[in-house]
């Protein structure tokens, strides 16, 4: 069994079981991977209080047996995200809309440099609606579907799934509590 080793974000995280967590990871050389977290939440277990959602992370994975879903034997936390109800919603819309559009198990470093910027900016300033339209219009761009007459959203819009369902709230969250920051252009390009 040949063990995967890549830094990676967590996107999302689901209970499994009493104990464990089903995984959805950005990596950086295998793309976007689901896997599961064995007795995560067992304080013996070498995983537990290393599974955060939005960390980045330097993760090992085993490769599934049957089906498409991986094992996590071991997490290095790098970075985490501030608990800040502006940072973790915004970090959410994020990261549904990767889960979204981004092919899983199909590398995608594009798609990985965008989260670990945008997650970059999330650590060092407050969200802006400026910065959704900026990383709808970059995840575009990353799929090769950004056509610059359209915002981000409709050009995603136009390739698939539905956009999540988070994001009016987002966008009257923000609308309704606007934030001093600096230029998000110049952060997350």
């Amino acid at each position: 069994m040949n063990l995967i080793e890549s830094d990676a974000v967590l996107l999302r995280r689901r209970r499994f079981s009493d104990h464990s967590f089903v995984v959805t990871w950005i990596t950086r050389d295998y793309g976007k991977l689901v896997s599961v977290a064995r007795s995560a939440e067992r304080p013996k277990s070498p995983l537990f209080g290393r599974v955060d959602i939005f960390s980045e992370s330097r993760v090992t994975l085993a490769p599934p047996k049957k089906g498409d879903l991986f094992t996590v034997t071991e997490v290095t936390p790098l970075l985490s995200l501030p608990a800040l109800y502006p940072t973790i919603l915004t970090a959410g819309y994020f990261a549904e809309l990767i889960d979204l559009f981004v092919e899983p198990a199909f590398p995608d470093e594009d798609a990985f440099l965008l989260v670990q910027r945008a997650w970059k900016f999330l650590r060092e300033s407050s969200p802006s609606l400026k910065a959704v339209l900026h990383f709808e219009r970059e995840l575009a761009s990353c799929l090769g579907v950004y056509d610059p007459s359209q915002t981000g959203l409709v050009c995603l819009s136009n390739i698939g799934p539905r956009i999540p369902r988070s994001r009016p709230a987002l966008v009257e969250f923000l609308n309704t509590h606007p934030v001093v920051s600096k230029d998000i252009c110049s952060t997350i390009s």
